[in-house]
């Protein structure tokens, strides 16, 4: 599995530079080596990174573990990097005297800052989010053009050994590429965590690299040798990669079998960089960024007030970045409008697990497709709708796929239109009436019709103006309330031994290659689907393809 999230920070090279964030890059393999690499390690990890959280123009301190340290918040683009006061290399400035304590963020220890001012933080750690031990490395590569490569400094934990790859050519323009290896920590009692350098599934590693700065001595002159490219960025790339412990007897072999030896010619960015037409950390950029089309980076979290259209001809990645975006109306926002709205003939891409909340409107939803939407991944939620809320009242989260071409293809994410009709635990029984209404629209018995709500509420394929030409398809993710299989409306609900199906629209279905049959819902080959509950006790159906 591969997660990239990849971010470049606008500069101004008079005396202004700026931090990028890279990606991570995480090993699984799935076939036999003749190194020994275990099948199916199931490997996955995320990397994050952080900054110390200022107001009014000051870091801000809590009592963390007993011990004053600064406050953490997730990296803000968008940061200057003047020559430190102070140079940390010639011992003119040292350590501050309060700590950064990182188990605020699921790491471990404390970590230190440098005192003199104009370091930039940038602390990196990995999660394994998988179900398998693993070796981790974090690569970090820094622009540095025909400059000194020495002008740069780093921090970083001692948990990690560092080893310098030298210079490094990425798209035509020279970096300093740093690998780091993690080791795990030895404690004061003598015991180990995360002993070899092995971390276990669900933990995560001490910060790799902490903090970035521009050496005192450098000038104007340097700034401009620095930016290789010419672009009026500094580039500082960062990637972590993980392997599965088991078969290795230490990290480095394990990471050089499954990536190979880092090297001028081997590197995360040997194919290049991923760089975004825009760089979006307010609405307004963000309106703008639609109206021409490209890659859009969040780089801050934002707030959507009104729908946002993608016009015919434009085709928009959006890429959240880990950040969110919320939705609330502005006296202008017309009720019943999506949050997203893809005319005909654009095309919508959302990746970056990021979250998009539609708070407590239940009337907006979250996309009218009548161009392409793919949803790579992320999450998508509205809060939930009290308890006997009328559905007719609850917009759903997709209001359709419209017009000829359209189509939704979803790979992965999670999906909760906060509303759930209970009635659909009941079990299945039918009065006279319900009998005499079986596949009308007056047909009000409680189950078909909360089969049929949920679903609506959270998934829906309409016809539009061109039946049958339209495609809504789901290869991964989890749906809070309404199962996928059950189709549009609750069609592929099965019509005996027991039950009947909803009264519907009959639109279709939303596994690929499924089949619509009287007595069962059949998953058509390579679908699995695991069903599980929200904290709250909602039913949650959880979509795996494998074909």
């Amino acid at each position: 599995m591969a997660k990239k999230r990849v971010a470049t920070l606008v500069l101004s090279i008079a005396l202004l530079l700026a931090v990028t964030v890279g990606g991570t890059l995480a090993y699984l393999t799935d076939t036999e080596t003749d190194v020994n690499v275990m099948t199916l390690g199931n490997v996955d990890i995320e990397q994050y990174e952080y900054q110390r959280a200022e107001k009014d123009g000051a870091y801000t301190t809590d009592t963390i573990d007993n011990q004053t340290s600064y406050v953490l918040e997730a990296f803000q683009q968008d940061k200057p990097l003047y020559p430190i006061v102070g140079d940390p290399s010639t011992g003119a400035a040292g350590w501050d005297d309060t700590i950064v304590r990182m188990t605020q963020v699921d790491s471990y220890g404390s970590m230190q800052v440098f005192a003199g001012k104009n370091a930039q933080d940038k602390f990196v750690t990995v999660k394994n989010t998988g179900k398998t031990a693993a070796y981790v490395r974090t690569l970090v590569a820094i622009e540095v053009g025909s400059a000194d490569p020495d002008l740069i400094g780093i921090s970083y934990h001692k948990t990690w050994t560092k080893n310098s790859v030298g210079i490094v050519e990425i798209q035509g323009t020279n970096y300093y590429v740093f690998e780091f290896v993690y080791d795990g920590a030895e404690l004061s009692d003598g015991s180990w965590r995360h002993e070899n350098g092995i971390l276990p599934a669900g933990d995560t590693t001490y910060p790799s690299l902490s903090q970035v700065y521009l050496k005192s001595e450098a000038t104007n002159e340097d700034m401009v040798a620095l930016d290789g490219n010419g672009d009026g960025k500094l580039n500082i790339l960062v990637a972590s990669q993980a392997v599965q412990a088991a078969g290795f007897d230490d990290a480095l072999t394990a990471l050089d079998a499954g990536f190979g030896d880092i090297t001028a010619t081997n590197h995360p960015w040997v194919d290049g960089l991923y760089i975004p037409d825009h760089y979006v950390s307010n609405l307004d950029e963000l309106k703008a960024a639609f109206a021409e089309g490209g890659t859009i980076m969040l780089t801050a979290d934002i707030v959507v007030d009104d729908t946002l259209e993608l016009e015919d001809g434009v085709e928009v990645c959006l890429d959240m970045n880990g950040q969110t975006i919320e939705f609330e109306r502005n006296s202008n926002y017309e009720p019943g409008y999506p949050m997203f709205y893809p005319l005909e003939g654009s095309k919508l891409t959302i990746t970056g697990n990021g979250t998009i909340d539609l708070g407590d409107n239940i009337d907006v939803a979250l996309l009218c497709p009548k161009g392409e939407v793919v949803i790579e991944n992320g999450t998508f939620i509205r809060d939930r709708i009290p308890a006997g809320t009328n559905p007719d009242d609850v917009q759903g989260m997709f209001i359709g796929v419209k017009t000829v071409g359209a189509s939704v293809v979803i790979k992965d994410g999670y999906f909760d239109s906060g509303y759930y009709d209970e009635n659909a635990d009941l079990a299945f029984s039918e009065t006279d009436a319900d009998i005499s209404n079986r596949g009308k629209s007056a047909d009000k018995n409680l189950y078909r019709t909360a089969i049929k709500n949920n679903i609506m509420n959270l998934l829906n394929l309409s016809w539009g103006s061109a039946a049958g030409t339209q495609d809504f398809r789901i290869y991964g993710g989890t749906f809070v309330g309404a199962n996928p299989a059950w189709g549009d409306e609750g069609c592929a609900m099965p019509i005996t031994p027991n039950y009947l199906r909803p009264w519907s629209y009959y639109q279709g279905m939303f596994l690929e290659g499924q089949v619509m049959h009287d007595d069962k819902i059949e998953l058509p080959a390579g679908y699995a689907i695991v069903e599980g509950t929200t904290a709250d006790g909602r039913p949650t159906y959880t979509v795996n393809y494998s074909k």
